[in-house]
């Protein structure tokens, strides 16, 4: 059955963890091999703007959702249907209280005011505002996103299998795999996800402090002095196909909308969203920036796809492999938090809920036998989906929404809308 606890029972330490370890995944292990791609330097910098694109469009998400609902219920033109709920005495759904679709006066409290998906404010904000065009872009870019991110989880967790028991079947591998995820899937809410993503945190410092045993000892394959200047300044411009490697496995790594609404409706403590999110992504930026500099200075021209692959063969990277292996494991439910919770809304599903899950399980499950490489499909969704729904949406629905918006505010929705467009017609252009 689902849960009966409060909708709201996030704590802001919660937040944060949760926060950081949807940043902290399976795009850190690439970001060695997109920092080659353009160079120290620039890798660097060009984080640091991402990380302020993607946190501003979890801001004008978070805030075109409550204007929307400020607006509406000063001009009485529609209620809560939770409100109702509470009015009611009756226990939520499992749903926040942003979850809960708006219905105009005509309607009876509890009907749906049109499609409704459960991915929060930005959601019903969209719809508003876009109409279905909008909706459609909007929840089609978070789920393939979502999850793409989830089937590359297991196909890397297979691919690593397969390297340490070359005679393990991949079939047998996947569906192994996929057992394990049907456990941790029942796993209701955030709040029970937390306990995984400190775990997962925690395990991720030995991934770094590996890393950094081969920048400084050059057991990569090059000595430290050799790559230095090459690595840093990498000769002539990046090719088109350079840079969309480098923007869509960063664009990757830095995506956590859907999530962060998902935070965002869970708090216990939501007006110190904004503050914990910013802490979130200065840390996230720190360990990126630190992650891709020292793996590309420590394995030069030479780096891997996903820099696990450069680790010498030994009871270290071994070690790094199992804790690889049970981070991402354990991050998969994370992911598919915001997939759930949309299936969940669009069937209408308060009881039974783990049938839906099971179902979307033995999807990823079914896709992630067939793909082919994880560092495709990071690259692909992170160019197009997380571009569409963390740089171009957000921004154009907070304009739309908001009656009198400041000059700053126009100006930093209208750059950041101009810079994300930009960025993605190039990384695509590049790609193809």
């Amino acid at each position: 059955a689902a849960p009966q606890a409060s909708a709201r029972d996030l704590s802001s330490f919660g937040a944060g963890v949760n926060t950081l370890k949807a940043l902290i995944g399976i795009g850190l292990l690439s970001l060695p091999y997109a920092t080659q791609q353009v160079g120290c330097v620039a890798s660097v910098v060009g984080m640091g703007v991402i990380a302020a694109l993607t946190f501003g469009g979890i801001v004008f998400a978070a805030e075109a959702g409550e204007r929307l609902a400020k607006r509406w219920i000063d001009t009485g033109r529609s209620l809560r249907r939770i409100e109702a709920e509470d009015r009611s005495g009756g226990q939520s759904d499992g749903l926040g209280a942003e979850d809960a679709p708006f219905v105009s006066k005509e309607q009876q409290p509890g009907t749906s005011a049109g499609s409704h998906f459960g991915l929060g404010p930005f959601d019903e904000a969209v719809q508003e505002v876009l109409g279905w065009p909008g909706q459609l872009a909007w929840v089609s870019s978070v789920l393939a996103a979502q999850f793409g991110c989830a089937v590359s989880y297991i196909c890397l967790v297979v691919q690593i299998v397969q390297r340490s028991w070359p005679q393990t079947d991949r079939l047998f591998a996947t569906l192994g795999l996929g057992s394990v995820l049907a456990v941790l899937c029942t796993v209701p809410k955030l709040r029970g996800v937390t306990v995984f993503s400190v775990t997962s945190l925690l395990t991720y410092a030995i991934i770094l402090g590996i890393l950094v045993r081969h920048c400084v000892s050059g057991t990569g394959g090059h000595v430290l002095a050799d790559t230095l200047d090459a690595a840093a300044v990498p000769l002539g411009v990046p090719t088109g196909h350079q840079f969309a490697t480098w923007f869509g496995l960063v664009s990757f790594s830095f995506s956590s909308l859907p999530v962060s609404m998902s935070i965002h409706r869970d708090m216990r403590e939501p007006a110190r969203f904004q503050r914990v999110t910013a802490c979130a992504f200065a840390s996230c930026w720190i360990v990126d920036a630190f992650t891709g500099v020292v793996g590309c200075l420590a394995f030069g021209e030479q780096t891997a796809e996903v820099v696990l692959l450069n680790f010498e063969e030994g009871m270290l990277t071994d070690c790094a492999e199992v804790i690889v292996c049970i981070v991402l494991t354990l991050t998969y439910v994370l992911q598919m938090m915001p997939v759930f919770n949309c299936a969940q809304a669009a069937c209408g599903v308060s009881h039974n809920y783990v049938l839906v899950r099971m179902a979307i399980l033995a999807l990823s499950v079914v896709v992630a036998y067939v793909a082919p490489n994880p560092l495709v499909i990071m690259s692909l969704t992170g160019s197009v989906a997380y571009a569409v729904s963390g740089f171009v949406l957000p921004p154009l629905v907070f304009l739309m929404a908001s009656p009198e918006p400041t000059a700053l505010e126009i100006f930093a929705a209208v750059g950041m809308f101009a810079i994300g467009t930009a960025s993605a017609s190039l990384a695509i252009c590049g790609a193809m």
